[in-house]
């Protein structure tokens, strides 16, 4: 299980769900925002709904990672040769700060 190594200032630990084999969530939050990390085995699909939202590929250290930024929130999509990622965050994040977030991800 996955977890953010660095979170920006303010921001604290809500909650962790794991469902089984197929994701773990984890939200931190700093009053009505959020930032929350999903992990998935390679076996589950994940979707992307790109309708209406801008969309890019970055590739940063040797990582390719979907960016969508869609009304409220900005989707970050990665993987791993074991795993799949998702990164919710707030618009207001840079793509510097949700590549910071992605490059401290650990295990917990």
């Amino acid at each position: 299980i996955y977890t953010l190594g660095y979170v920006p200032e303010g921001y604290e630990f809500v909650s962790r769900e794991i469902v089984g084999d197929i994701y773990v969530q984890t939200m931190f939050k700093k009053e009505n925002l959020t930032i929350t990390l999903t992990q998935y085995t390679m076996q589950n699909k994940i979707l992307m709904d790109n309708e209406e939202a801008d969309f890019e590929i970055l590739s940063e250290h040797n990582i390719k990672v979907a960016v969508i930024n869609k009304s409220n929130s900005k989707i970050l999509f990665w993987n791993t040769n074991k795993y799949a990622f998702r990164l919710t965050v707030s618009p207001i994040f840079s793509e510097d700060e949700c590549i910071k977030l992605i490059e401290h991800i650990e295990i917990i």
